[in-house]
């Protein structure tokens, strides 16, 4: 069951000082729409403050949940909700790994990573065109680059127009 946190000593959610500035990045991603206010509350709850794994482990959990709500939405559809599940998804995956070399074993590096790249190139398919791939030549190799494109039509408000 989970707890109902306080504010720290230092008056935010942890004393750690790390801990509190990656845990305000990830309310004020929300707050643009980026995931889900509620959720990042709640994931907050449940780290122990300090604890580089139970860092990972509640930020990897719901990454997992809204990319599991991206694979649903996409599957029936929606692929505007699908993208946005994604994109967060992407965003919590990239957060847990933060603080993993404080971990005892930080081999879930990789593999983490990799999620979160999948996760994006999810959202990225999901865009219906609006975000394409674009591959960057770097030193004989390409890298992965992204062209995201703006809404045009007009049908969707800029946040700061």
């Amino acid at each position: 069951m989970a707890r109902t946190r306080r504010f720290s000593a230092r008056g935010g959610f942890f004393d750690d000082a790390d801990f509190d500035f990656e845990a305000r990045i990830m309310l004020g991603a929300s707050a643009c729409g980026i995931g889900d206010v509620g959720a990042v509350l709640a994931t907050i709850d449940r780290i122990a403050d300090g604890d580089a794994q139970s860092w990972f482990d509640a930020w990897s959990a719901l990454a997992a949940d809204f990319a599991a709500r991206g694979d649903t939405a996409l599957a029936t559809g929606h692929t505007d909700t699908a993208r946005w599940a994604y994109v967060a998804a992407s965003q919590y995956y990239g957060k847990a790994v933060v603080f993993i070399d404080g971990m005892a074993d930080s081999s879930a590096f990789l593999p983490t990573f990799r999620t979160h790249r999948t996760c994006w190139d999810r959202a990225v398919d999901a865009s219906n065109g609006l975000d394409v791939r674009i591959p960057v030549p770097y030193e004989g190799r390409e890298l992965p680059g992204y062209l995201l494109h703006p809404d045009a039509s007009g049908a969707h408000a800029r946040p700061w127009s």
